[in-house]
């Protein structure tokens, strides 16, 4: 089981990782997903140090989304404001057709999104498995197994930053 899967459970490790938390997010709170309507209520990432920044995580939607629902994962966290964020986000229904992919970086508080692909065919399903790969200076994003977010090389921001979980906003 990965490290992000540890941190949606209801236990507070992975058996030999423990979590901790910047802010006041819990990480049982509705699983890694965050309905829209909690964005103005809850913030912080709750994470695990990985050892490495170089990874390769994969987290399941426990639930699924409803309309502008999200699933956010972050990752080469150094503290919770300097960090890079991986989101999905169903579309206007859970029937629309289609879902918004986002890679970001946190740098002092200032989110900056360095790709996005906001017309991405399919909906967002319970059990879907959301993948992020982050080696070296590229970071790549999948769904399902098919790559849907790829950086490029050059995202050297917190490359060395080890520490990698759940975010809500």
């Amino acid at each position: 089981r990965g490290l992000i899967e540890a941190l949606i459970g209801s236990t507070t490790s992975d058996g030999t990782k423990t979590w901790a938390q910047f802010g006041t997010y819990n990480p049982t709170l509705n699983g890694s997903y965050c309905p829209a309507t909690d964005n103005a209520t809850s913030g912080g990432v709750a994470y695990v140090d990985a050892g490495t920044g170089d990874l390769s995580q994969t987290w399941t939607l426990p639930t699924l989304p409803g309309a502008f629902g999200k699933s956010s994962v972050a990752f080469r966290v150094s503290d919770g404001s300097n960090f890079w964020l991986a989101e999905v986000r169903q579309g206007s229904s859970t029937t629309s057709g289609s879902y918004t992919a986002t890679i970001a970086k946190i740098v002092a508080g200032t989110t900056t999104t360095v790709a996005n692909n906001s017309l991405l065919s399919g909906n967002l399903a319970a059990a879907d498995a959301i993948e992020i790969v982050a080696v070296a200076d590229r970071i790549k994003l999948y769904h399902n197994g098919p790559l849907v977010l790829d950086t490029g090389t050059g995202q050297t921001f917190n490359q060395t930053a080890t520490k990698v979980g759940t975010f809500l906003i």
